[in-house]
């Protein structure tokens, strides 16, 4: 499992709605869609939160022209939210690291099958 994070801007409205249904999708303007996958998907709130609050365990990823749709199987408050180091907002997405959001190991129990990064 790679430690890469896709770190999504969005408002808190968005977040909410796409919170329960499991899905982040990126699309639209083909600049709006990762050129990389990532096995995370960090969660950035703009004003007046301006960190990023949770992160998205990815189950899949599927591609069509100019969209992508990351499924997820689980959602993690992280303990403290995260600025970035210049505190500027992400407006699209950015790659991080799990390191670089201070996070050294995850360790989740699915059925019986456990899951680590680190």
């Amino acid at each position: 499992m790679s430690s890469r994070v896709i770190v999504r801007g969005m408002t808190q409205e968005w977040f909410m709605d796409h919170f329960k249904d499991m899905t982040v999708y990126f699309g639209g303007d083909p600049r709006g869609v990762p050129a990389k996958d990532a096995d995370f998907v960090g969660f950035y709130l703009e004003a007046p939160v301006s960190a990023i609050t949770h992160l998205g365990i990815v189950e899949k990823i599927e591609r069509e022209k100019n969209l992508a749709t990351f499924y997820l199987k689980a959602i993690i408050k992280l303990d403290s939210p995260v600025k970035t180091i210049d505190e500027h907002a992400i407006r699209k997405q950015e790659y991080w690291t799990l390191t670089e959001l201070g996070i050294k190991q995850i360790g989740i129990i699915f059925n019986s099958f456990a899951i680590a990064s680190v």
